[in-house]
Parts: structure tokens; C-alpha cells; sequence
């Protein structure tokens, strides 16, 4: 079991534990789908196991999330404010799960620290905002360009029936 729990660790950038107590088996099984489809893992674990492995990767600070009954969210970096923002959703349908703590990228995060990642626009609506912004500037040069060549081919017609008349 801490062989399994290692490597999903080892390979995961985003963590959280929360408290699901009070989460019936039909919710848990809806809030798993829901995270399966962003590509997040969510299980219970258990603590004493956890804290072995955590304190084996280095991440001291986990102590106050690990008291009572813990699952733990995984996710890579690309889906990180996706399931911050399930977990946050679900929380606000249900009053459960409870977000103790996290790690993310190795660095341990409150729970206010992840509610505000849940906030956060997707990835692929920074890197569209991002694309707009470089791609802004680029699209008037070219008005700017077609009219200018407008111009000119505009000139070259009146000198060309001057010279016809």
C-alpha cells in the first residue's frame, strides 16, 4: 500500500486532503466521475501511511491535515484549477468534502490557497488570453498594411488614367 501511495505521489504536481466525512457512497462515486473526467484521482487514505511517505518525498507541514478521516485529490499541473474548482463546486452543493491542506509542486498550500487556484481561469483560457494579447497587435499591423498597399494600388489607378487620357 505505501508502494502504490509513493508512486502516485512521486508522479502527481497537485495534492490535496480533505475531509470526507459525512459523504454518502453514491457522492463520493459522483465526485470521483467528476474529477476521472479532468484527470484527477480522488481515494481515501490512510494517515499514518501518508505521513510515511510525505516525510519520504520531504514535505514537512502536512501534521494538521492529516488528523481524522482523509482522502487525497491528484492531479497533474494542466488540470490543477480544474479539480481545485470541482472540489470547490462539489463543496458548495454538498458541505463536503472539507478542504484541510495540499501540496502543490512540493510546496504545502492552505486551504485558502487552493480555494483561490479554484478561481483561477483553466489553462487553456490563460494561454487563449495570452494568444489574444500577442495576436492583438499582429492583426492591426496587418489593417494598417492592407490599407496602406489599398492606398497605393489607389494612386497607381489615378496616375494610370491620367497618363491614359
Amino acid at each position: 500500500m505505501a508502494d502504490e501511495l509513493r508512486g502516485a505521489l512521486k508522479q502527481t504536481d497537485f495534492v490535496v486532503l480533505t475531509d470526507f466525512l459525512g459523504l454518502t457512497v453514491e457522492q463520493l462515486a459522483d465526485l470521483r466521475a467528476r474529477l476521472r473526467k479532468e484527470g484527477a484521482a480522488y481515494k481515501v487514505i490512510k494517515n499514518r501511511i501518508f505521513k510515511i511517505v510525505a516525510t519520504e518525498l520531504g514535505w514537512d507541514g502536512l501534521d494538521e491535515g492529516l488528523v481524522g478521516p482523509c482522502a487525497m485529490l491528484t492531479c497533474e499541473e494542466d488540470a490543477v484549477s480544474k479539480a481545485a474548482k470541482i472540489l470547490k463546486d462539489y463543496h458548495k452543493e454538498n458541505e463536503r468534502p472539507v478542504i484541510k491542506l495540499g501540496v502543490l509542486k512540493n510546496r504545502v498550500v492552505s486551504a485558502d490557497e487552493i480555494d483561490a487556484l479554484a478561481s483561477l481561469p483553466s489553462r487553456e483560457v490563460l494561454l487563449a488570453a495570452v494568444a489574444g494579447t500577442v495576436a492583438a497587435p499582429l492583426s492591426r499591423l496587418v489593417g494598417v498594411m492592407k490599407q496602406k498597399v489599398a492606398t497605393l494600388l489607389n494612386v497607381l489607378r489615378a496616375i494610370e488614367e491620367k497618363k491614359g487620357e
